[in-house]
């Protein structure tokens, strides 16, 4: 232990364990770390509950394995993430926090892998009972109600059922910065953008390595007008998740809203499947290329799940308000994760002030601007 004023050397202890149970060791110096230092720390670092340790050193290391995989934004990590918490739960099927990152890394891949309606459904609904039996091993783990937050905003659009959630994550574990960041998507979500910016800049300020964190300031600072500062947020998540396609996507984006479609086509060049279409059909209008960006709003069309919410960002961005409208209500029955988004996308900019725009976020319960 060094004190950071000075870099004093306060304490030191040389640990020989065998590995049998990493948290009984962490437990173990975590307490010859209190008896040091002679404070007191909250009964819950203390000690970790039952259901949140593991006794099988397999399960833990494919635990860490898919944590590693489920932050790098890439749709094969989310598979090889999604494999991984699934070996740590058939070793130990009460291990809570596997349940909790199994179901944030499902409702990452079914969202953003191209397969069947389906195959995404599905996918949605084991997300969420993975979550829910996070919660029912651990009912005191911030994480557990972490996902079951996250899956109830995205997959479910409870947003009421969102807040409570993610609250509770917070009051359970306050430093916990993807807590803080998901309570700023849903902030984002309700239309209160200023909340929003404020709850993901705290995050990033707990947890400046937060790569998602950076990505979603970015999007809010977009959507308020500020591309500079939204620009720099991206470039610092890119630094730390230089693959996230998420990341990549947004960045192109604020080059389509400064009128710049030339980088933004340079950009969705170098990227992958929907995201790829959606960004050609985009900054090819944008060129004056109609033949080119029809052809790609009609290969998204024709996928076997098509991804209904970008599609009707493209018609709103080329001004067919029309058949925008009609896409968002394709994808409020097909249960798009994306539709979340509609309040603050500055793509929907052409569909403010629209009475059927206005019904449709009605019926998502989600505030008229």
């Amino acid at each position: 232990m060094v004190k950071v004023a000075d870099g004093f050397h306060l304490w030191s202890q040389t640990y020989d364990r065998e590995l049998t149970d990493i948290f009984a060791v962490q437990d173990e110096i975590a307490r010859s770390v209190v008896s040091a230092a002679r404070r007191t720390l909250v009964t819950a670092q203390a000690a970790v509950p039952g259901a949140r340790r593991t006794g099988n050193h397999e399960a833990y290391t494919q635990f860490l394995l898919g944590r590693q995989f489920l932050n790098r934004g890439v749709i094969e990590d989310y598979r090889r993430s999604v494999e991984a918490y699934e070996r740590a739960i058939a070793l130990d099927p009460s291990y809570a926090p596997a349940h909790a990152d199994l179901s944030e890394a499902l409702a990452l891949l079914v969202n953003a892998a191209s397969t069947t309606s389906e195959t995404r459904i599905s996918g949605q609904q084991q997300a969420f009972a993975e979550a829910e039996k996070a919660v029912e091993l651990a009912p005191d783990l911030a994480e557990a109600h972490r996902a079951r937050g996250i899956v109830r905003m995205t997959l479910r659009w409870d947003w009421s059922g969102a807040r409570a959630d993610l609250q509770r994550a917070l009051e359970l574990a306050p430093g916990d910065a993807r807590a803080q960041l998901w309570l700023g998507q849903l902030f984002a979500v309700l239309g209160q953008l200023l909340e929003a910016i404020t709850a993901t800049r705290k995050a990033v300020e707990s947890d400046p390595l937060e790569g998602d964190g950076w990505d979603f300031l970015g999007r809010y600072l977009a959507a308020a007008g500020d591309l500079e500062e939204s620009r720099k947020a991206f470039r610092q998540a890119l630094r730390i998740l230089p693959d996230s396609m998420w990341v990549q996507r947004e960045l192109a984006f604020t080059y389509l809203l400064s009128r710049e479609p030339a980088a933004a086509l340079a950009s969705f060049e170098k990227q992958e499947g929907w995201i790829h279409l959606t960004g050609l059909a985009l900054a090819h209008h944008d060129l004056g290329h109609p033949a080119e960006a029809r052809k790609a709003l009609d290969a998204l069309v024709a996928l076997a799940d098509p991804p209904t919410y970008q599609i009707a960002q493209i018609l709103a961005w080329w001004g067919d308000r029309d058949r925008a409208i009609e896409w968002l209500e394709r994808g409020r029955a097909a249960q798009d994760a994306g539709l979340r988004y509609a309040t603050y996308d500055p793509l929907l900019h052409s569909l403010r002030g629209d009475p059927r725009f206005a019904a449709f976020l009605q019926k998502m319960k989600l505030p008229v601007q």
